[in-house]
Order: C-alpha cells, then structure tokens, then sequence
C-alpha cells in the first residue's frame, strides 16, 4: 500500500499492489491511469536533481537541456513525490531524478499501478529492496526506451 498527500493542491493519491492507483480529489475517488503519449517529441518530461556540488549540478542542466531539445515541455519538480505524483496521473509522461530508495518508495508503486514504468537510468529494473543512492527514471512506458536511451548517456 502506498499513498501520496499533495495538500496544496488538495489530492491524495492511493494505490496498492494489484489494484491500482486513485486520486482522491473533492471527495471523489478517480481510477488514474499514465498518459498514452507515444512519443517524446509530444511529451511532458519533468526532472529532479541535486544542486549541492558543481558535478550534481552541470549533470542535472545537462539532463534537462537533452530532454528539452526532444521534449514539447519540461517541468523540474524540486520533489521525487511531486514528479511519481504527475506521471501517475497522467500529467507528466517521463520523470528522471537522483534519489534515494525511501524518496521513490511510494511512488514507484503507484506509478506501476497506473500503468507506468520506473527503472534506473539505463532501463533495468529495480530491486524490491536495496540501499544507497541511485538514479531513477518513470514514465508512462511507451515512452521509457526512448527516454532511457537518453538517461543511459549519463
């Protein structure tokens, strides 16, 4: 079971394994489903990363200005919640950060619930349980080849 509170915009999200992901909106629940863009020349993509040290940083602006050159928007989310949160909904189509496994906890459930994808960058799965820092990427999964092709590079 997992669950995401967005207090400012007054959703919750809810999912669990095998019986998908809702959001709870104006006391309604809605079934939520990742969105069907097939390409990312069409797709919203949304990015997350640290600006702690110069390396973190001209890494993260790289990231960003590569999907922007093959992107019809971005977005950068300085929350790993904020970002599982949008694709889940169908909002965001790709979200890429650098994380840690307790960031991406929830998310990456209600993510696979509404139909999506998360790997690390270069499109493997993800174990059920590990430690330390990695690198992330969900998206609606039509569109995870083509974004990890991207993410690989780094």
């Amino acid at each position: 079971f997992s669950a995401i509170d967005c207090a400012p915009l007054n959703e919750t999200i809810v999912s669990a394994r095998g019986k998908g992901a809702y959001l709870l909106q104006q006391q309604r629940w809605h079934h939520l489903h990742v969105s069907t863009v097939p390409t990312l020349s069409r797709a919203v993509c949304a990015i997350e990363y640290y600006t702690k040290s110069p390396q973190t940083r001209t890494q993260g602006l790289r990231m960003f200005t590569a999907f922007t050159k093959k992107s019809l928007k971005m977005r950068y989310f300085s929350s790993a919640v904020l970002g599982f949160f949008n694709v889940a909904a169908g909002r965001v189509d790709v979200f890429t950060m650098d994380a840690y496994p307790w960031d991406i906890a929830a998310g990456r459930l209600i993510v696979t619930e509404a139909g999506g994808r998360v790997t690390d960058w270069r499109g493997r799965k993800l174990p059920v349980m590990f430690k330390g820092h990695r690198k992330y990427i969900a998206t609606n999964g039509l569109l995870h080849k083509e974004a990890t092709a991207i993410t690989s590079s780094f």
